[in-house]
């Protein structure tokens, strides 16, 4: 994936809705986008319908934002707009999977652009690579609103853009690489696809990786959406949960 500034990306919602608390976090997010140069485009179903404690309380059914064929037609859409030059869910949960049997997989096969989210949205990556044998990426674009929001600026910048600086306007996160010398595509260790790692046998490791959020991941088995995992690299990421229940 190259962007450039002028890009149009897409952000949607495909799993879980956001509460309406989010708002200004995800606004954050435009703004974000916006400086680097990109333009951000919404979708209608970003906000839960109802509220997380409604569902809780087992008041109303699910915490959606629309239904699994309006987010899915929705979703259709950005991959058909040939300005779109990404797509990036910022969502999580649980709902995402109920999208898969509404996508035209043969469109998403034709298109040149990558879907991009993590956790619950593991569902929709792997049923892509299952039935069209394409790239996605397992990442969440709300991690450049937190912590280590200048990182994750600088490596998103590093991995995502055109090597030209110029593509992207004149932000903190660049000036902080033209002073360092960091905005190299070359420089080891540099990048979103660059991190620390430990093996525990052998010393290397080269294939095709699969996999995601073991829940999520899980959901798809015994589906036309779970992919053939035969000579794979199978990556298995949980948040919470002790080694016991690995």
């Amino acid at each position: 994936m190259k962007l450039a500034k002028g890009d149009k990306v897409a952000i949607v919602c495909c799993s879980n809705g956001q509460s309406l608390s989010k708002k200004k976090e995800i606004e954050n997010l435009k703004v974000i986008l916006e400086e680097m140069g990109l333009i951000s485009v919404f979708s209608k179903y970003i906000y839960q319908k109802i509220s997380l404690e409604e569902v809780e309380n087992n008041l109303k059914g699910f915490p959606e934002s629309g239904s699994p064929l309006e987010k899915a037609r929705e979703l259709m859409e950005f991959y058909e707009d040939a300005s779109i030059k990404a797509i990036f869910d910022i969502s999580g949960g649980d709902l995402a999977n109920t999208i898969l049997p509404y996508l035209d997989y043969e469109r998403i096969a034709s298109v040149k652009k990558q879907f991009c989210g993590y956790s619950d949205l593991t569902t929709i990556i792997n049923a892509i690579y299952a039935k069209t044998q394409k790239v996605s990426v397992l990442y969440q674009i709300r991690n450049l609103l937190y912590e280590y929001s200048a990182q994750q600026k600088e490596d998103f910048i590093k991995t995502c853009f055109a090597k030209d600086l110029n593509n992207i306007i004149n932000n903190d996160a660049v000036k902080m690489m033209e002073k360092n010398n960091l905005y190299d595509l070359s420089v080891e260790n540099s990048g979103l696809y660059q991190f620390p790692y430990k093996f525990y046998q052998g010393k290397t490791v080269e294939g095709i990786v699969v996999g995601g959020n073991i829940r999520c991941f899980l959901k798809l088995a015994g589906t036309e959406y779970f992919p053939d995992v035969t000579d794979k690299i199978l990556l298995l990421e949980a948040r919470s949960g002790n080694l016991e229940r690995v």
